[in-house]
């Protein structure tokens, strides 16, 4: 529901994956986006937006080159569950560096 709230499930649980609103209440996501790379530097980000144009002069570019990917309102679940299906196999792969790649998905 808000920032904190996600802070304090990555500090008490193992996650992979972190989807992160840019537009939240109490922590904004940019803000969330940063605690979370120092509780844990491996997690991959997730931005979701409303916003198609100007995303990366919102998040700014250390963050945008660092998110593994974003995605626009409305998702779609088929959408999600491939995101997903790429962080996983990455991982067991081995083949992560940790850091992101993709660009924000343009519809």
């Amino acid at each position: 529901n808000n920032g904190d709230e996600a802070i304090k499930l990555v500090q008490n649980r193992n996650f992979d994956v972190a989807f992160i609103d840019v537009i939240m209440p109490v922590i904004n996501g940019l803000e969330i986006y940063n605690v979370l790379r120092e509780i844990k530097p491996d997690i991959k980000i997730i931005m979701t937006i409303n916003y198609r144009e100007g995303i990366e002069d919102l998040i700014g570019p250390n963050i945008y080159g660092n998110v593994y990917t974003c995605i626009y309102k409305p998702f779609d679940v088929k959408e999600i569950m491939h995101l997903l299906e790429q962080v996983m196999l990455k991982k067991i792969k081995g083949a992560d560096s940790g850091k992101g790649g993709l660009a924000c998905q343009k519809k």
